[in-house]
């Protein structure tokens, strides 16, 4: 939609589809149903973030995932570029120390926003999004190769260590059916499972019951 849209305007017209913020009205009943996806995955951490991967909505899990990785105890001590998922990954000041295969995380991520950029037609921004994230220190200068092939396991996980604690992740996305908007064509919703038990018993045993979960939106995000 976002590729229509410029095509229409490079043309002279006016573009097709809206793009609507997040908090507008006529997007109620999408944030209802988002807000019940969020909270019924309760104990483990969902997001909902868009192209960019700014993170526009958490429920609790995944703010207790953050806390954990960037090592404050309040949202207000994170870091400003906490609020989009690579930013926080990859950023030197992230959290990247406490993932072990940081490596190959990185460099799938990379390859999987390279794909997205260009297939929502938006690659100047795009492009200059991943120029900034490739440019950290550290970054692994091949990730535009693929490895997979050494990968044993039948999906990526994610391993993270911080002191004495330790557990994998794997994820979903979740995409929204037929939207004719913009914003809701790009948003993504990941949902993270255990995939040890360390996880389980991380997420488990700090959780919050299912009926009192909140969510959490970003507001810079929105």
């Amino acid at each position: 939609m976002r590729s229509r849209n410029d095509l229409m305007l490079a043309a002279g017209f006016a573009p097709t589809y809206k793009e609507r913020p997040f908090d507008d009205p006529e997007l109620e009943s999408i944030r209802m149903a988002i807000d019940h996806i969020l909270s019924a995955h309760e104990p483990y951490p969902a997001i909902v973030f868009d192209w960019r991967h700014d993170i526009i909505q958490a429920n609790d899990a995944a703010m207790r995932l953050m806390l954990f990785l960037f090592d404050v105890s309040a949202p207000e001590e994170m870091p400003d570029f906490s609020n989009n998922l690579l930013r926080g990954m990859l950023h030197p000041d992230g959290y990247r120390a406490s993932i072990t295969n940081w490596e190959q995380t990185a460099s799938t991520l990379l390859r999987r926003l390279r794909s997205e950029i260009f297939a929502i037609g938006n690659p100047e921004e795009g492009i200059a999004f991943l120029e900034e994230l490739t440019a950290y220190p550290g970054v692994p200068e091949g990730w535009r190769q693929c490895a997979d092939v050494e990968w044993q396991k039948p999906m990526l996980t994610v391993d993270f260590r911080r002191g004495a604690t330790s557990f994998s992740l794997f994820s979903t996305l979740t995409s929204l059916g037929s939207p004719f908007d913009v914003r809701l064509q790009e948003i993504r919703i990941e949902s993270f499972f255990p995939a040890d038990d360390g996880a389980r018993q991380f997420f488990e045993g700090t959780s919050k019951s299912a009926t009192s979960a909140t969510t959490h939106r970003m507001a810079d995000a929105v």
